[in-house]
């Protein structure tokens, strides 16, 4: 069976279904619990997240280049230590349209419109299938902490007045640091075929630690593809 491409289910309408539901009021109850608690640390510097649970609150522009198509996503990333990522994705009218988790041994990702769950070794290409951009998931979580280098397979520099970071792998993906301040970062990622314009809120707000924020079960009516 040929599984469409990630963006185009972007704008289809589908509805919240209670785990959804739950873990949506587990994030916002989350949030309010440490802001009572003073667990919400506003001052926290990129520099500063290699220890403890994060969350930055992002937007993303999806091009593919080749249909010269444009999808809006808001992403909740959160991150904790070094290796690990959840990331949430949802359109702007609230509709949820991925989980995705991953590790520096697995990956894993629920899209709801395809009604699929995708599952791997994390590695270089895991997200090729749903974005076609060849890289690490883990380096989506070195570009969320702002860190300078992204990892084997990558060349970085830093460049200008602003130390703005430009990074090339060995399949030709580029990452740019086009805008970097105090409170919002801007990151384009671009292959070949697909371009992400990722805006990073900063700074983050801190969460309390939670085994359950990275793990993410298959729903029983989804597939499971096995990449």
């Amino acid at each position: 069976m040929n599984y469409q491409s990630f963006p185009h289910f972007f704008n289809r309408i589908f509805v919240w279904s209670s785990p959804l539901l739950k873990f949506s009021l587990f994030i916002l109850s989350s949030i309010i619990l440490n802001g009572c608690g003073g667990g919400v640390k506003p001052d926290v510097e990129v520099s500063a997240v290699d220890e403890g649970v994060f969350r930055w609150a992002t937007k993303v522009q999806i091009t593919d280049k080749v249909k010269n198509h444009k999808q809006y996503l808001n992403v909740d990333g959160i991150v904790e230590g070094i290796d690990k990522l959840r990331l949430e994705a949802q359109t702007s009218m609230g509709i949820q349209v991925a989980s995705l988790v991953a590790d520096n041994r697995n990956y894993s990702c629920q899209v709801y419109p395809q009604k699929a769950f995708y599952s791997s070794q994390a590695e270089a290409g895991s997200l090729k299938p749903l974005v076609k951009i060849d890289i690490h998931p883990l380096v989506l979580l070195r570009l969320l902490k702002g860190q300078r280098e992204l990892g084997d397979g990558w060349t970085c520099q830093t460049l200008g007045e602003m130390a703005l970071l430009s990074c090339k792998n060995k399949e030709g993906v580029t990452v740019t640091e086009i805008e970097k301040s105090p409170s919002l970062r801007k990151v384009r990622v671009e292959s070949a075929k697909f371009e992400l314009m990722w805006a990073i809120t900063d700074p983050p707000a801190s969460l309390k630690p939670n085994p359950l924020l990275f793990q993410l079960e298959k729903k029983e009516s989804y597939k499971l593809i096995q990449l």
